[in-house]
């Protein structure tokens, strides 16, 4: 299901939040049988003109993630490309079908980049699901796969780092600034800094191939996973 994100406004999350209360909890499904609690976490892809050289390995490296999620971990995807096209493309889910077609119908698009923007709302999706009780705190995160541009964006750079720590959600970047292929180099030595400052209580790769990416990806996860264990003892 593809709900579009109102932006300029306080984001209005109810629908978000009956889309994710649709399902069964696999949290506690899971606790019930001994396993331990499942990871609550998004994927915030970069559908932008730049992007479009590197979207096969954002998609291939989507997959990695689906792939690596144990059976009771929940995933979103958010699709973006300007202020205007901020998308949740699939709500939490542990079905790694819909998630794995929702990466397959990915495309680029023109337009000036919001990254940002995409950041704030999909923390909002997190906060939103904590509420319902199938998310966690300690389980919960956001992973970009970007080239970590921003543009044009509504919320500021202080605000989505106010609102990450809000709602103490770490970030994860796979960042490829380099296909912005700017003329004297600012922009992707910005894009590396913005990438650097949302990971600051997660981490920032910058991989310079697909396979690195995909590596990135199980550490990633390696990560969340290890998080979440922690936090349990």
């Amino acid at each position: 299901m593809r709900i579009k994100f109102i932006l300029m406004l306080v984001p209005s999350m109810i629908a978000l939040s009956n889309l994710a209360a649709a399902s069964p909890d696999p949290r506690a499904v899971a606790e019930s049988k001994g396993v331990p609690a499942s990871l609550a976490y998004g994927l915030i892809i970069d559908n932008t003109a730049p992007a479009r050289s590197c979207l096969e390995t954002f998609i291939a490296t989507g997959r990695t993630f689906i792939e690596g999620n144990a059976p009771a971990d929940q995933t979103f995807i958010v699709r973006y490309v300007n202020r205007d096209n901020v998308t949740l493309e699939q709500g939490f889910t542990s079905k790694n079908k819909d998630l794995t077609d929702t990466l397959d119908d990915m495309y680029s698009q023109g337009g000036l980049a919001d990254l940002l923007d995409a950041v704030y709302l999909s923390a909002e999706m997190v906060a939103e699901h904590e509420k319902t009780g199938k998310g966690m705190r300690e389980n919960s995160a956001l992973v970009l796969l970007t080239t970590g541009a921003n543009v044009d964006s509504f919320y500021r750079l202080d605000q989505v780092q106010a609102k990450l720590r809000e709602k103490h959600i770490r970030v994860y970047v796979i960042g490829f600034p380099k296909f912005l292929e700017s003329p004297d180099g600012k922009a992707e030595t910005a894009a590396v800094e913005l990438c650097k400052q949302l990971a600051a209580d997660g981490r920032a790769y910058f991989p310079s191939s697909e396979t690195e990416a995909k590596q990135a990806a199980r550490e990633i996860l390696g990560q969340m996973h290890a998080q979440t264990a922690g936090a349990q003892k």
